[in-house]
């Protein structure tokens, strides 16, 4: 009896500790993305803004 509870016991903190890992790489994996996102944001922002300032030069010119 006391055996099989321990038994339980162990199998019920490997699931959890598995879910807990799942949950982890989900959320690392997930907050990956968004600064990925954030910085093709950045880099389209940036070019863009290069764009206009190389058509500002051809202006003044």
């Amino acid at each position: 009896m006391q055996i099989q509870n321990t038994e339980q016991n162990t199998n019920i903190y490997h699931n959890s500790t598995y879910h807990f890992r799942y949950l982890l790489n989900f959320t690392n994996l997930f907050s990956k993305q968004l600064l990925q996102q954030s910085n093709m944001k950045f880099l389209l922002k940036v070019h863009m803004q290069n764009i206009i300032k190389q058509r500002l030069k051809f202006r003044i010119r």
